[in-house]
């Protein structure tokens, strides 16, 4: 779908675009995509607080200043979630088919 799509919804693309922008710090092109997506579910709002990929570009003033422009109000940043790690314990016994001498099988 190219930009000629519906008038409410962007193309799909133009997130696509936005991400390849903000990733190799682009940051003029995705400030120009970010106003043709504006406000709607393609990049919802709470995206660019909450996803990874615009960590870098949020701390910019010109992204300030678009936010500011396309939501009608400043930005407020999230807090960057803390680092979770996980803990698995894995219990194997592994099934012996034919155990030694002495050896009770599973």
């Amino acid at each position: 779908m190219g930009h000629g799509g519906d008038p409410g919804h962007p193309p799909v693309e133009d997130r696509f675009a936005l991400g390849r922008a903000v990733l190799l710090n682009e940051f003029p092109n995705a400030l120009n995509i970010m106003k043709r997506i504006g406000v709607g579910t393609q990049v919802p709002k709470e995206a660019y607080k909450d996803w990874p990929i615009f960590r870098e570009f949020r701390k910019t003033a010109d992204f300030l200043g678009c936010y500011r422009q396309i939501f009608g109000e400043e930005f407020a940043a999230a807090q960057d979630s803390p680092e979770v790690s996980y803990t698995f314990k894995w219990d194997f016994k592994p099934k012996v088919a034919n155990p030694p001498v002495g050896v009770k099988p599973n």
